[in-house]
């Protein structure tokens, strides 16, 4: 069931981002939302947020975590090198000290996501459906 009150990004695990993104979440809104960030460190935690993140140390979880968001309409995002052939639509990767990102476009597709051309344009890799 999907949240009209606000829009939910989880951080499964010890991540860095989650400083940050609470801070960014105090003054910024998604889909005319507010956002709530919430850290989660268990499978039986993950609800229907709009993004749950992956960090680097729950990725041993991936299978899981990714069986129990199959059938459920959320953005899946990691941050380690090969996890977009693994089931992550997007995956953030350092690449010569900078961040860049992939993109599995199939993913995005059977999570009725499109995105958009520019978005394409800025991965560093896309993965179709045919990969």
């Amino acid at each position: 069931m999907e949240n009209k009150e606000y829009f939910e990004i989880d951080i499964f695990g010890k991540s860095e981002v989650l400083k940050p993104l609470k801070e960014i979440s105090k003054k910024k809104s998604a889909l005319g939302k507010k956002i709530k960030v919430k850290s989660i460190n268990s499978i039986d935690e993950i609800g229907e947020p709009q993004i749950l993140f992956i960090a680097k140390t729950s990725t041993i979880l991936l299978s899981e975590i990714i069986n129990k968001t199959e059938n459920i309409k959320v953005l899946v995002i990691g941050e380690e090198e090969g996890l977009c052939e693994k089931g992550i639509a997007i995956n953030f990767v350092l690449n010569e000290g900078n961040i860049k990102f992939e993109i599995n476009e199939a993913i995005l597709k059977n999570k009725g996501i499109k995105p958009s051309s520019q978005i394409l344009k800025l991965a560093t890799r896309i993965i179709r459906e045919s990969e």
